[in-house]
């Protein structure tokens, strides 16, 4: 009898954000590929009208943007949204990527966090202000 509670079956027709979380979790690759080349396309638009090339380093940077935000909304739809959590939903390989970038983002943020704690940056008032006055040497 628990087990009925828990599928998926009465709780999807039951909470809208269940709904909308399956929703988003069974949606096209094709789609959000597509998505993702129509973000670069305006990238790449709104910098060259800036006058400033975009460079291949741009573009993958942009892309990796897309992925871990993709990565971020794949998280909260499984695990907030969805109940119970619809891991079942995603592929392995998706799966995999996700807790990579988790992973990877949630380290990289919390150890430049903790390193910047021990190691603040030095103001960047004195840089500017010993940049600017001659070498009195010279």
């Amino acid at each position: 009898m628990p087990d009925r509670a828990l599928s998926t079956g009465t709780t999807e027709s039951s909470d809208p954000l269940n709904h909308f979380g399956r929703a988003v979790l069974t949606t096209d690759h094709r789609l959000v590929s597509g998505l993702y080349v129509l973000v670069l396309i305006a990238f790449v638009v709104v910098r060259s009208r800036t006058h400033r090339k975009p460079t291949l380093l741009d573009a993958i940077r942009v892309v990796l943007a897309m992925v871990t935000i993709t990565s971020g909304l794949i998280v909260i739809c499984v695990f907030l949204l969805t109940k119970p959590p619809a891991v079942e939903s995603l592929s392995p390989d998706v799966l995999s990527l996700v807790g990579l970038l988790t992973v990877i983002v949630t380290l990289g943020f919390g150890g430049r966090e903790l390193a910047a704690s021990f190691f603040p940056p030095a103001p960047a008032s004195t840089k500017q202000d010993s940049a600017k006055e001659p070498d009195p040497t010279a």
